[in-house]
């Protein structure tokens, strides 16, 4: 399998710049080249090589959080504290996710929205205008929660 990232030291302990390896599309519609830089991470389990997923420039996703399939974290996003970005995902907007929450399927956080206390979004949901998901919480469907 080729790569689609590499780690790049950064100034930070324990954080690593990615930068992309080759060129591909995001869902957004933005197009990832050889040798953009990426997102902040902890380490290669944070991000997937497969898939079209991606950690924008101003991004963060630490600890034991995962990106993956063809999710995209832009925009000032977190992904933190073992939670979980995947499908065709997108978060943008200052968006934070983190203790063991997830978002899948389609589903768009924007606007300040947080995701917490193993909550889940999913399917065709949208989190916006500083909206928060937490203790347990589940938004799906064609939900919109502001």
């Amino acid at each position: 399998m080729y790569k689609k990232y590499e780690l790049i030291e950064t100034n930070y302990e324990d954080r690593y710049r990615i930068e992309a390896l080759k060129d591909f599309q995001l869902i957004t519609g933005e197009v990832i080249k050889t040798g953009d830089l990426g997102g902040i991470v902890s380490g290669k389990h944070n991000l997937s090589q497969e898939g079209n997923c991606w950690i924008s420039y101003h991004t963060a996703v630490s600890d034991n959080s995962r990106v993956e399939d063809n999710a995209v974290l832009k925009d000032f996003s977190c992904a933190c504290g073992n939670s979980k970005v995947s499908g065709n995902a997108v978060m943008k907007d200052n968006s934070t996710i983190l203790d063991f929450s997830t978002i899948s399927g389609n589903a768009v956080m924007k606007d300040w929205s947080r995701i917490c206390d193993s909550s889940t979004v999913s399917g065709n949901a949208v989190m916006k205008d500083y909206s928060c998901a937490q203790g347990d919480s589940i938004i799906t469907g064609n939900a919109i929660l502001q």
